[in-house]
């Protein structure tokens, strides 16, 4: 005899098929909360389409889940976990999702087949049906200090939201509205922030420190043909406020002073920028320098051309400047290149590196044309930006997608290395000054952190456990570089702070969790010419750690003669 099975009896699965959890409970969607309140790991659960409206679902796991179109309006998300997962269309508005990590979740737009509201029918008397684009909205959702590194958001809706505190190192942003949002000290580090409206959002730092020590927000992002109406942008947001001003500028010059010959023009234009850049240098600066031509062209035309000929220059400035952009950073790299390669002190730990990946000596120059690489110099105009390209090594937070040289300048110990090399998978490697044989030892480490074996150099085999080894190696060089420039008081804790490049090349060290100034027992603010500033939650201390009390202005003292 074949054992009924329960009526109430629900399932869970994965997105290969295989079961997850089961267990009585009115729904799945009730299931689903069952297993988030009981600490159950919901990672690569197979939660498409489910209605997952007005629950608790705070600190649970949902890494590499799919929760393609599913419905999460209203729901608690504090301190959840989405990362790696699929939230493509999904309706999350009004969540209260605080301190939620969305690190390289895919927001991208959805595509459901549905059947026609009229009822339509095949000849067969079968449904018909029609394709419908989904998009994700985070409309009015409650998402400060949430994290979106890596993130793919392209058409998201976060308009009303509050994501003041927000990360979005390395996210690919596309066409999303970010409509009279609050993004107060958001981190826009190494993103692509391209055609989105920001129109009425409100970008104000608050952080109680000088502007020009704030943490530069937009380091290395390119961020262009974004609408910018009515934003605050206030100090540290560079990168949106020269967006904003090139597109004031195209506005201007295109609004009504187009002619007809500019769309005989264009026609001999390539506008597919890929194959362009693709191309020769010659033929992509002739693109450039064409195409910006064009965006000046200020003669009449009749309305009906206005619109288009708008669209069409807009389109091109967008791409001539994501180019530019990409370009200058590239120019960089070469020039950090020679910079690294002028002195034999440390040269053959770079060319060392460069070999191995690239060859030869002009393969290795494309290489950095292609920012395949970047070379950092820890002297002390840079020593911010190489301590903050450790610090998100340290913390999984690696924005970038190709590697990363720092080269130590000073001689320091034998047993302090002379490179590090972050790579764009979280990956790190260490040289070290050759040895008695007069070999550059040379250490590698994967994304999670385990020593890897370097035949010929370290040895065939996995190096044994703990895998902890990378910590004490990095903490050696950045011991070196620090004590190179007199800053060997400095310190700081990668589980729970991350080090910034402020405005001014300063130093600063920010929280976590909400992005505070903050460090205990250590410099909070370091400027360039070692001025020292200490901060515990934002709040200013003194070196002994206790607060500054600002005088409060005295009030006004009583009119004396008769009104």
């Amino acid at each position: 005899m074949t054992p009924r099975k329960a009526a109430n009896l629900k399932q869970i699965f994965d997105i290969d098929g295989k079961l997850l959890y089961e267990g009585r409970a009115s729904s799945i969607k009730a299931l689903v909360e069952q297993c988030a309140k009981a600490g159950k790991s919901l990672k690569r659960a197979n939660l498409k389409h489910l209605d997952l409206m007005h629950l608790n679902l705070s600190r649970a796991d949902f890494s590499g889940a799919c929760l393609d179109g599913a419905k999460l309006r209203g729901s608690r998300l504090e301190h959840t976990i989405f990362t790696g997962a699929s939230m493509r269309g999904v309706a999350a508005s009004g969540t209260d999702a605080i301190s939620a990590v969305f690190a390289d979740v895919d927001f991208s737009p959805y595509e459901v087949q549905r059947a026609y509201d009229d009822g339509r029918v095949n000849t067969d008397g079968s449904p018909q049906y029609r394709t419908v684009t989904m998009t994700s909205d985070f409309v009015g959702a409650q998402m400060t200090c949430a994290r979106f590194d890596g993130a793919k958001i392209h058409e998201v809706d976060f308009k009303d939201a509050a994501i003041s505190s927000s990360s979005y190192v390395g996210a690919n942003i596309r066409k999303s509205s970010f409509k009279d949002t609050y993004l107060h000290n958001a981190d826009w580090a190494d993103a692509k922030i391209v055609g989105n409206s920001f129109d009425g959002a409100n970008m104000t730092p608050r952080m109680n420190v000088d502007a020009e020590h704030l943490p530069d927000r937009t380091r290395n992002a390119t961020i262009v043909g974004n609408s910018y109406t009515g934003t605050e942008f206030g100090s540290c947001n560079r990168g949106f406020v020269r967006d904003a001003f090139a597109v004031g500028k195209i506005r201007l010059a295109t609004l009504g002073l187009v002619t007809s010959g500019l769309f005989v023009a264009t026609a001999a234009i390539p506008f597919d920028l890929e194959s362009t850049m693709n191309a020769t240098l010659g033929k992509t600066a002739t693109f450039i320098l064409a195409a910006s031509a064009l965006t000046w062209i200020k003669t009449p035309v009749e309305d009906w051309f206005k619109e288009k000929a708008i669209d069409i220059i807009a389109g091109t400035s967008v791409k001539v400047r994501s180019t530019i952009s990409e370009m200058w950073k590239r120019g960089k790299s070469i020039g950090s290149l020679a910079v690294a390669l002028m002195s034999r002190g440390h040269a053959d730990h770079v060319e060392l590196i460069l070999k191995k990946r690239h060859g030869g000596f002009f393969e290795r120059f494309s290489a950095a044309a292609k920012g395949e690489y970047d070379v950092v110099v820890c002297d002390r105009e840079h020593l911010a930006e190489a301590l903050s390209r450790i610090s998100e090594m340290m913390n999984g937070r690696t924005g970038h997608k190709h590697s990363v040289i720092l080269v130590r300048m000073g001689d320091g110990g034998t047993d302090v290395p002379r490179a590090l090399v972050v790579n764009g998978d979280g990956g790190l490697e260490a040289l070290w000054d050759e040895n008695g044989d007069g070999v550059i030892v040379h250490k590698a480490w994967d994304d999670a952190k385990i020593p890897l074996g370097e035949p010929g150099l370290v040895g065939p085999q996995r190096f044994l456990g703990p895998f902890n080894t990378h910590i004490s190696v990095v903490n050696k060089f950045m011991t070196a570089i620090l004590a190179e420039h007199g800053l060997a008081d400095f310190k700081v804790r990668h589980e729970t702070h991350l080090i910034r490049q402020g405005l001014d090349g300063s130093i600063v060290v920010t929280r976590q969790k909400d992005g505070r100034l903050d460090n205990l027992g250590a410099p909070t603010v370091i400027a360039p010419d070692n001025t020292k500033l200490y901060f515990r939650n934002s709040v200013a201390n003194d070196a002994s750690g206790q607060r500054i009390r600002r005088e409060e202005p005295q009030p006004a003292g009583a009119p004396f003669a008769p009104r």
